[in-house]
């Protein structure tokens, strides 16, 4: 989430570019498989177990929920509602615990991995968007709607440090659900089409990955309204990568190919925003 008054500023725009040095390369992914969503889930964050177990954090006031889905199917196995007034944000498997964030409530909840029930809360300062653990288990990876990626002590859920993402000298703000994939951080970048491929020690963005028209590759129907794209997660068991957006009818399994596309590009133009996501979080500021 962003504050009022900056959301209301991208609104007014059809288009929201992502600022990108010419000299950072992009990638397109090929579908290779895709699994029915909620089209009512405004997805805020994805992440699988080591076990291949699949788990979705929802928003929204009143809608927010903990999901555990079938991997292959997309099908809701499991799911456990959050109070009216906690809005959910990321999700991340660490230490044998489901953790969630809430957006700017200033806690974050520790649940049961096989019953989703809460188990213990923590705090932590600023907002809440996206949550990810390295492969090691030692520390954890927030965003928060800025380009400052925030890393915490996996045990004691402490700050160490932060770095600020950027692609050459530009700040790469806005960054939303957050996942680490052997060794980088991939990271949702806001209202746009893309996903930052980040080295996980300097903050730098090492590639992009362009996922613009992803959406159109489905059928949506006619009263299906789908939002920005939002919510990535990385299978260990199976090494691939899902993606999704909020309110999409679909999830997709993607891979990268393996060279760069021709040319540079210089901004990426998100392709298929309805501005009726304004309504949702009009409606969302309002409420505390």
């Amino acid at each position: 989430m962003v504050g009022f008054v900056e959301m209301v500023s991208l609104s007014t725009r059809r288009q929201t570019r992502v600022g990108m040095s010419t000299r950072t390369p992009v990638f397109k992914v090929k579908v290779v498989d895709r699994i029915d969503h909620d089209c009512f889930a405004f997805t805020q964050g994805l992440a699988f177990d080591d076990n291949g177990d699949l788990f979705e954090s929802t928003g929204m006031h009143g809608e927010s929920e903990i999901r555990r889905l079938d991997p292959d199917s997309g099908e809701i196995l499991q799911r456990e509602a959050l109070e009216y007034k906690r809005f959910g944000e990321g999700v991340t498997i660490s230490r044998g615990h489901v953790l969630q964030l809430t957006w700017r409530s200033g806690v974050g909840f520790i649940r049961d991995r096989q019953t989703l029930k809460e188990i213990d809360t923590w705090e932590f300062e600023g907002d809440g968007w996206g949550i990810t653990t390295d492969d090691s288990d030692n520390l954890l990876f927030l965003t928060d709607g800025t380009e400052i990626i925030r890393i915490l002590d996996a045990t004691t859920l402490r700050p160490i440090r932060s770095m600020a993402v950027t692609d050459g000298t530009r700040p790469i703000k806005l960054l939303n659900d957050i996942q680490f994939i052997e060794g980088e951080l991939w990271a949702n970048v806001w209202m746009s089409d893309v996903l930052a491929v980040i080295d996980a020690t300097t903050g730098s963005v090492n590639r992009w990955i362009d996922l613009r028209g992803l959406l159109v590759q489905s059928s949506v129907a006619p009263k299906v309204r789908p939002d920005v794209l939002n919510g990535l997660a990385y299978d260990p068991t199976k090494k691939r990568v899902l993606v999704t957006g909020k309110y999409w009818p679909q999830m997709f399994y993607v891979e990268v190919n393996n060279e760069p596309i021709d040319g540079l590009i210089e901004d990426i133009n998100q392709s298929f925003v309805d501005l009726n996501w304004l309504r949702w979080f009009t409606k969302a500021m309002n409420i505390d």
